[in-house]
């Protein structure tokens, strides 16, 4: 089975039920601007994207391409040959404006502060001006920032791309089908942070189509209360969309988290109320991927709360592994692993007190989630700078290796660990454990959901300890 993923098809129609009529260009205070990003075999990309464009899309668009120090640069000139909006190339201090392309010049990053570019020259032998650009985009324009990861090697933008779907902004990569190199296309989309994969000319046609969303009004803040859509049948009819695309209840998530992800589901779109999403839900596909992937919490980081791994490696890991004899196995099941940073930071510490141990035992880590993205991410072991500041230096070297602009977890401390899909809720629990670690997962579910979950793994739990008195 191939593992490529489709290009989305794109609606070409805007539905004048959802959108209004965008604001004229000359007359916009507040526009979006997008950031696009490539290395090798962007440049068609490039050219594809902005010839789809229209002359005045009601946004600025920032081109960053890798170029060789001390080679010129032709980029301006292949632009204009194919947009009629103006191009320029980037020089400190300059404003950016709507309806302009801006390129950056060789050997140098670009930053966006007080909505003005301030440029320096490339220092480091490996930049990444990609990411340090999407970075800078997020905080100056928050949900006015639009990222894009065209064709190109390594994993600049990955990062990036992070900062701006936090801020609230828009993710888009090229499918691996339409890109030269898919190596930064994909390593920006297993971050787990992109809203869309389509083509070069579908970015284009997704980006006008966003354009026609106002980018300045909130919601009125009564529109999510809990009573207003309980009292509704949309919220339900919204469930069981998600269902049928994703084949998960989400009926068993705590309400209130369920409502913080629609509003800003519906702030990024700019849409009025539940029964205006629902009608976008069902005409946009690629919308139910982004808010599948918004409602599923991904709260995770090596050692995250490091008083918590403190008692473990002091306390109760020692006590578990006390009782174990030569080639035991120490079984640890952590579900909702999310993309696998707590499996790593256990299955380190647990490293680190077996080294110490004469006895030999076996370390065993089942690691499940409902996410095969994230269960993708988390076998792969691959993190960047930002995802291993909280490892020391001394583990850093110990237990990772470099691995292009990131870091990937030794194979040691892989193979500790199995990662695979699973819904608590409906799959069998793991049995014969002797450590469960829980701690991103039931905080979010109701009450039913919660108990029918625990009652599922005490009852098998108390299945095998009778099924093992039988054999004595």
């Amino acid at each position: 089975m191939s593992n490529k993923i489709k290009p989305i098809q794109v609606s070409r129609s805007f539905p004048s039920k959802l959108f209004k009529k965008p604001v004229a260009a000359e007359t916009a205070s507040l526009f979006r601007v997008v950031g696009i990003g490539g290395s090798a075999g962007s440049l068609e990309a490039f050219l594809e994207l902005l010839k789809s464009l229209p002359s005045d899309p009601g946004m600025a668009f920032v081109f960053i391409l890798h170029l060789a120090p001390g080679v010129k640069s032709m980029l301006v000139e292949l632009f204009k040959r194919k947009t009629a909006m103006p191009v320029m190339v980037i020089k400190n201090g300059l404003q950016l404006k709507i309806n302009t392309v801006y390129v950056i010049a060789p050997a140098s990053n670009i930053k966006i502060s007080n909505g003005r570019f301030v440029l320096t020259k490339q220092t480091e032998a490996r930049h990444l001006p990609v990411d340090m650009f999407f970075t800078s985009l997020a905080k100056e324009y928050k949900t006015r920032s639009v990222g894009v990861v065209l064709s190109g090697t390594a994993k600049d933008g990955s990062e990036g791309i992070k900062y701006i779907k936090d801020a609230g902004g828009s993710t888009f990569v090229q499918d691996e089908e339409t890109a030269k190199f898919p190596e930064m296309p994909r390593n920006a989309r297993i971050s787990g942070k992109v809203d869309y994969i389509l083509s070069p000319k579908d970015i284009a046609l997704k980006l006008c189509q966003l354009a026609l969303t106002p980018v300045n009004p909130l919601p009125p803040s009564g529109l999510l209360k809990k009573q207003s859509i309980c009292s509704s049948t949309n919220l339900q009819d919204v469930f069981s969309l998600l269902y049928r695309s994703k084949n998960i209840n989400f009926a068993y998530y705590k309400l209130p988290t369920i409502l913080r992800r629609l509003k800003r589901r519906l702030h990024i779109l700019k849409l009025n109320n539940i029964s205006d999403y629902l009608s976008y839900l069902q005409i946009h596909k690629e919308e139910v991927d982004a808010l599948y992937n918004d409602l599923l919490i991904n709260i995770t980081g090596f050692f995250r709360d490091s008083e918590v791994f403190r008692e473990l490696k002091d306390r109760l890991l020692p006590f578990i592994l006390k009782g174990k004899k030569n080639n035991q196995q120490v079984r640890i099941w952590v579900p909702a692993c999310s993309t696998g940073e707590e499996v790593y930071s256990l299955a380190i510490c647990l490293l680190e007190i077996i080294g110490k141990k004469e006895a030999k035992i076996t370390v065993q880590i089942f690691a499940t989630d409902i996410s095969a993205k994230n269960i993708d991410i988390a076998r792969a072991g691959v993190y960047g700078k930002d995802a291993v500041k909280t490892v020391s230096s001394e583990r850093l070297k110990k237990y990772f290796y470099k691995e292009g602009a990131g870091f990937r977890v030794c194979k040691t401390i892989r193979e500790m660990s199995i990662f695979s899909t699973q819904n608590v809720i409906t799959d069998a629990p793991f049995s014969n454990i002797d450590l469960l670690s829980c701690r991103n997962l039931l905080i979010y579910l109701e009450s039913a959901a919660q108990k029918k979950s625990i009652q599922e793994y005490l009852l098998r739990a108390q299945a095998r300890r009778r099924s093992s008195f039988g054999k004595i």
